[in-house]
């Protein structure tokens, strides 16, 4: 993970031959390791985010390639890949260019209509991770028993582990 959060800004600095690679490698393992590439994609994220202004190409490439990957992910229709990437595109909000690229994607692209209107709330919203959440594209549609408390997707490993270390003390 060190190792592509220092070298895959030089990457995505490349010609277009290169970004059709780049793009391909994580199509193939966005859908091969979604959790893996999801942990990629918001580490990467975070790290471009705390970036120099000269680091602004490299994030304008970024947000083309998360704009295509949720094309890809609209296609597959998986919600919790599209939730992450969608998460990702948000941190840069605050820029102009972030802003004009998904008015771009909500005018161009083959998206689903939820993910659309997704798109347009979180453009106007401020906490982002709640209007995602409170999206009913990405809540549960299952029905019965609820899932136990290793499986519940809103209950992280570190929230498991503070949670459980809370009971104890008590």
């Amino acid at each position: 993970m060190q190792y592509l959060l220092e070298n895959l800004p030089y990457i995505l600095s490349a010609d277009r031959h290169s970004q059709k690679i780049v793009f391909e490698t994580f199509k193939f393992y966005m859908l091969k390791q979604p959790e893996r590439f999801t942990l990629f994609v918001q580490a990467f994220a975070e790290h471009l985010k705390n970036t120099d202004e000269s680091y602004e190409p490299v994030r304008k490439v970024f947000l083309q390639h998360m704009g295509a990957l949720l094309t890809v992910v609209s296609d597959v229709n998986h919600k919790q890949l599209g939730r992450e990437l969608l998460l990702a595109v948000v941190k840069f909000k605050e820029n102009q260019f972030c802003v004009d690229f998904i008015n771009y994607i909500l005018n161009e692209s083959d998206l689903r209509a939820p993910y659309k209107t997704l798109l347009e709330q979180l453009l106007k919203g401020k906490d982002s991770e709640k209007i995602v959440d409170a999206t009913s594209l990405f809540r549960s549609s299952k029905r019965g028993r609820k899932p136990s408390f290793a499986r519940a997707e809103s209950v992280g490993t570190m929230k498991q582990v503070n949670y459980l270390g809370g009971m104890e003390a008590s």
